[in-house]
């Protein structure tokens, strides 16, 4: 079985095929297409964001897909960046380093990530699983599943680690008194919004395999 991740970001690749190894997919993302139209995100949330991807890219490939939309919001800033977070600056280190600009004198460091994803599957699959209780999701339309993941934590007063992507070297994680980038890929897809979230639908997957 053929599935298309919803992303050309290597990061987001590597960590999904990380998280659905050992199910017997042929997991490819964007790059493995030619002439792929982006797919614009005008949604208000990660859920909108996600249906939206998930749905536009299983259309042009035909396809089940996986596509997630996910965020750092950050309780000092009502929230932001959220579902801005992927443009909150251009490159990873400028992210970080605005966000830590911008929380410079805030003595409220709780933060979140959050992820939403989606799994785009033929109609006859989604009702064959619909009712099955042992599954963590919701039935968005006749094609689209949707789990949820989340990762409480602070923003850090400066950046540290190597590992990860995005704001993970800003992102310190009370229980293992580091920061994301900071923790093996191994752990950190245990404890992630992501993994959270793709363990679900990896479990969706191995029903219907």
């Amino acid at each position: 079985m053929k599935i298309v991740m919803a992303t050309g970001n290597p990061g987001k690749v590597k960590e999904f095929r990380e998280l659905l190894k050992g199910l017997p997919l042929e997991i490819l993302s964007l790059k493995d297409f030619e002439n792929i139209e982006e797919v614009a995100e005008t949604g208000t949330t990660f859920l909108e964001n996600s249906c939206q991807k998930v749905t536009g890219y299983a259309e042009q490939t035909g396809l089940a897909c996986v596509a997630d939309d996910s965020g750092l919001c950050v309780d000092a800033l009502d929230g932001a960046p959220g579902i801005y977070s992927a443009r909150f600056a251009q490159s990873d280190r400028e992210k970080c380093q605005k966000l830590l600009d911008l929380m410079k004198d805030k003595e409220n460091r709780k933060a979140r990530f959050m992820c939403c994803a989606t799994l785009w599957l033929p109609c006859e699959w989604v009702e064959k699983i619909k009712n099955n209780q042992s599954l963590d999701f919701d039935i968005i339309n006749d094609h689209v599943i949707s789990c949820k993941g989340s990762l409480e934590g602070e923003i850090a007063w400066e950046m540290k680690g190597e590992r990860g992507f995005g704001f993970d070297p800003v992102f310190y994680v009370p229980g293992y008194h580091k920061h994301l980038a900071e923790l093996s890929p191994e752990i950190k897809n245990q404890i992630s919004h992501r993994g959270q979230a793709m363990r679900k639908i990896k479990k969706i997957l191995e029903m219907i395999k």
